[in-house]
């Protein structure tokens, strides 16, 4: 019985939000972004195509702004201004619990520039792999 009732609210709020997501976009274009930020929000490639059609996107997209506040025209200058930010993070003492979430920050946002597989490619082109010959160096 219960489960029934959870399942009709369920239904109940997922007919509210398919109805109020075409909404989202303007309100959130409105009320939260400065026209700086719909200038830079337009600037990017797949606007027209995706980001002004998909809420999920433009938000995606605004956090990446967001955590480059200040404006860059040289993307590889703001990419390595961001990995050097997280590579040369350090933890203050008194500040540990503060120091986990600002770290998983800059990690996310190297990750949203760079990709999460960065690192393999790298390793594919050194000389010590191209080198290997036993199979289990090269799974690694």
């Amino acid at each position: 019985m219960a489960f029934k009732e959870d399942y009709k609210f369920f239904l109940g709020r997922s007919d509210l939000y398919e109805k109020n997501l075409p909404r989202a976009f303007p309100l959130i274009m409105k009320n939260y972004c400065t026209p700086q930020m719909v200038i830079r929000l337009k600037e990017i490639g797949d606007y027209e195509a995706r980001v002004k059609y998909e809420v999920l996107i433009l938000l995606t997209a605004i956090e990446k702004i967001m955590k480059q506040p200040k404006r860059i025209s040289y993307p590889f200058l703001s990419l390595a201004d961001t990995l050097a930010g997280m590579l040369n993070f350090k933890q203050n003492e008194l500040r540990v619990v503060e120091y986990k979430e600002e770290f998983k920050q800059k990690r996310a946002l190297v990750a949203s520039l760079m990709g999460t597989k960065w690192l393999d490619k790298l390793v594919e082109n050194s000389e010590e792999y191209t080198n290997a010959t036993d199979p289990k160096q090269t799974e690694m």
